[in-house]
């Protein structure tokens, strides 16, 4: 592995900011070796950001949260979407707090929620099936049996990018937890659950367990009744 020997003269030459430029010239194409070219710059940045704390200071000072924010929204590959989510992840982790007031004043926190809750939203309810708690609902004829596969299935790589970005943008910050609430953040989070296979409810499970540190958002948890069940969070 001869990356991190190789960076100090890639960033010397400026690879980073000319693979940045690249990236904002073309997320927005609609040509298919564009967008695979997108998400491969993405991904080089995110090796380089990895291993240079200069880089870091560079995406921070310039505030490349802003510019990620835009690959998010502009480009159609979901792969380069969560790629661009996991790059702002990296730059909001350690607690940095510049960086995670940065995300939620460009709307990110926003952004993510209604992500996640659009997502649920069609989702059948899976926790409970097979655990002897009754569904209200009409049927369960058409409900997945969680038996049949215990991992779940398939996974939207956009969604657990989008958990971890959050989680790394708002837990502990008492500011950007407050907002999170009031977006019905939390609730989604029990939506989410109730709806996920195995492995992605074992990722909300524990943005459950460091927010709900904040007493102040255990409320939301108590009040919480299922939309598509009426079940309450304990159940």
């Amino acid at each position: 592995h001869n990356a991190p020997r190789v960076l100090p003269s890639f960033e010397g030459l400026d690879g980073p900011v000319r693979i940045i430029s690249l990236v904002l010239h073309y997320c927005q194409s609609e040509v298919q070796d564009h967008k695979v070219f997108t998400f491969y710059c993405l991904m080089a940045l995110q090796k380089c950001l990895d291993h240079s704390l200069a880089l870091r200071e560079f995406m921070e000072m310039n505030n490349l949260i802003q510019s990620f924010l835009f690959v998010y929204h502009k480009s159609e590959k979901v792969e380069t979407q969560a790629q661009a989510l996991r790059l702002i992840a990296t730059l909001c982790s350690n607690d940095n707090r510049a960086m995670q007031n940065l995300f939620n004043q460009l709307g990110g926190i926003s952004d993510l929620v209604s992500l996640l809750a659009n997502y649920v939203r069609n989702r059948p309810p899976l926790v409970g099936t097979k655990a002897g708690v009754k569904l209200s609902i009409k049927s369960t004829a058409e409900l997945p049996d969680p038996l049949e596969n215990p991992y779940g299935g398939e996974i939207s790589v956009l969604v657990i990018a989008a958990l971890d970005c959050l989680m790394k943008c708002v837990i502990s910050n008492a500011v950007n937890e407050a907002i999170f609430s009031d977006m019905e953040g939390v609730d989604m989070l029990l939506d989410l659950m109730e709806a996920s296979p195995f492995v992605l409810r074992l990722q909300v499970l524990r943005f459950l367990s460091d927010i709900l540190v904040n007493q102040n958002l255990v409320i939301y948890v108590n009040a919480w009744r299922s939309p598509k069940t009426l079940r309450s969070a304990g159940q």
